[in-house]
């Protein structure tokens, strides 16, 4: 259990709410920007799908590859390099001169989003061990949610009177103030854990599955793009068979059997997410 005094707390706290929000926004915002993107680069519509896909499908790959690699080098190591990578990623990416630089620095800066969210509420558990943790958790959701109800308003504005750029110069600022927040409040130091496994059968099945779908979803006008498709389901299907007979699973699949609330809640997140996404 990690200890802080009060200011440290309150600035661990701040933290985390600006990566929840940067992750969110930077989808948001920059599905606004898609039209600017591909009249600059002279991009497909197939390239401009993986814009977003890619970059929410490096999150969904790596989040619990990253989460088992936090309980190994230390949640508050992981955060930090994760923080670090999307700042990083957010001062490149406008200076891409093609598409497709452009859609793999996107991948590299989903994947520093990765490390950020899977370890961001677990941060605030240790921050906050007794009262004032489910305010602390409210603030950090909020994070999350002002960044899918301000990015396509704020994007939008940005795009037409500053130009598509602005929008990761804009959001890399806050990002680099919470990393130097995170640098001097969290315990950045790795800390090796022993006998901590890691399950690479299912990182590898839960790999292909999102990156099958991505892009079968982008190149659904042709066979290869649902035979993509199927694969990345059979993928995911593979994934939760393995997960329920590893010995060190990245997911436990007791988290869902043996919790009847967790599992309905994670339906009802899924659902409200799937359907904000697709609006």
């Amino acid at each position: 259990m990690f200890q802080f005094a009060y200011d440290d707390r309150t600035a661990g706290l701040y933290t985390i709410a600006v990566s929840q929000f940067a992750l969110v926004f930077m989808l948001s915002a920059v599905a606004v920007a898609v039209p600017a993107l591909g009249r600059e680069f002279g991009a497909s519509a197939s390239q401009l799908g993986l814009v977003e896909s890619g970059y929410i499908s490096a999150v969904a790959m790596l989040l619990f590859p990253v989460t088992r690699l936090s309980d190994k080098i230390g949640r508050g190591t992981t955060f930090a390099v994760g923080m670090a990578l999307f700042t990083i990623m957010s001062v490149i990416l406008p200076v891409c001169h093609t598409i497709n630089q452009f859609i793999v620095l996107r991948v590299f800066q989903g994947g520093g989003g990765a490390m950020m969210v899977s370890t961001g509420l677990a941060i605030i558990a240790d921050l906050y061990p007794g009262a004032g943790r489910a305010r602390a958790m409210g603030i950090a959701s909020a994070g999350v949610y002002l960044g899918l109800s301000v990015g396509p308003w704020l994007g939008g504005l940005i795009v037409t009177h500053f130009g598509w750029r602005w929008i990761f110069y804009g959001g890399a600022i806050p990002c680099a103030i919470g990393l130097c927040l995170s640098l001097k409040t969290l315990p950045v130091r790795p800390v090796v854990t022993k006998g901590v496994r890691f399950d690479y059968g299912g990182a590898l099945f839960i790999a292909l599955g999102m990156i099958l779908l991505s892009q079968g979803g982008s190149h659904l006008d042709g066979t290869g793009g649902v035979i993509m498709l199927v694969c990345g389901v059979f993928s995911l299907l593979c994934f939760v068979f393995w997960e329920g007979r590893a010995k060190a699973p990245l997911l436990s699949l007791a988290l869902f059997s043996g919790n009847p609330a967790f599992s309905l809640g994670s339906a009802a997140q899924f659902i409200s997410y799937a359907a904000i996404y697709g609006i």
